[in-house]
């Protein structure tokens, strides 16, 4: 059933047959079979049941013309990129502090990068970011709109993606005083809600968030959105320091340590 999947293509919105689309690539160390479970179904619906692909993280979610097309293009230069990112987790045993440089096309690495969420996402997601669509699907596209953050971290174990999530934080806000008008209030205390419209993708080495006109959601999370400033053939050496984040509570943004979260 499987070989013909028909559906909505997730990036160029065409009725067509659908390929697997690895999440990420199956070179970028996502070559192993993988159990997971829908943790918010479980929730809602009292389904908790494990699920396996025994291709690796990934689903039926890309035309086979989108797929091979953004693969050609960009997953070369990703899976370069996430090997880099692993040989430094593993020279410093999972905890690296500094500076590492990396030798990447950056631009095809964040392209890459957006494609994939476009996969950890339901189809209707490109109708509400079109300049993401063509910044994917034009090879020589370059630059997006500055509202449009991506960042990354490295991942030193377990995966977890999340499409389409609204974060939100509550904070309480004091006043001693207040004057209005023809009033004087004392002491108001009050809520204030800031939303955070983000999509998360994170599997061994890296993790990676996308954010529409929001607040950082994580201060230690590392802004990459300026790979995109670079053009297609531009091959440059660029110096990050990303953090290890935990990845342990199911909630998209939230890198918690298992104690924390059981304390």
């Amino acid at each position: 059933m499987a070989k013909n999947r028909k559906g909505i293509c997730h990036l160029c919105g065409s009725y067509k047959k659908l390929s697997f689309e690895h999440l990420p690539p199956k070179k970028a160390f996502n070559d192993c079979p993988v159990k997971h479970y829908n943790y918010f179904m479980g929730i809602t619906e009292g389904n908790y049941n494990n699920q396996t692909s025994q291709k690796g993280l990934g689903g039926y979610t890309l035309c086979e013309g989108c797929n091979n097309k953004t693969g050609s293009w960009y997953g070369t230069a990703f899976i370069k990129w996430a090997c880099q990112s692993m040989n430094i987790l593993e020279y410093t045993q999972n905890q690296p502090s500094l500076y590492y440089r990396f030798r990447i096309f950056p631009v095809r690495v964040i392209k890459q990068i957006a494609c994939m969420m476009f996969s950890v996402n339901t189809d209707e997601f490109r109708q509400y970011h079109q300049e993401l669509v063509k910044f994917v699907l034009n090879r020589e596209e370059y630059y997006l709109n500055p509202d449009i953050k991506f960042f990354a971290f490295y991942n030193a174990a377990g995966f977890r993606m999340s499409g389409g999530m609204v974060k939100v934080k509550t904070n309480n806000f004091n006043m001693d005083s207040l004057e209005g008008i023809g009033e004087s209030v004392d002491r108001i205390r009050t809520k204030i809600e800031t939303h955070c419209a983000l999509s998360e993708l994170s599997f061994p080495p890296l993790g990676y968030v996308l954010t529409f006109d929001s607040e950082l959601p994580d201060p230690r999370l590392v802004d990459i959105s300026y790979f995109a400033k670079y053009r297609y053939d531009d091959l440059c050496s660029i110096e990050l320091r990303l953090p290890v984040l935990p990845i342990d509570s199911p909630y998209p943004t939230d890198y918690r340590s298992r104690q924390e979260i059981e304390y």
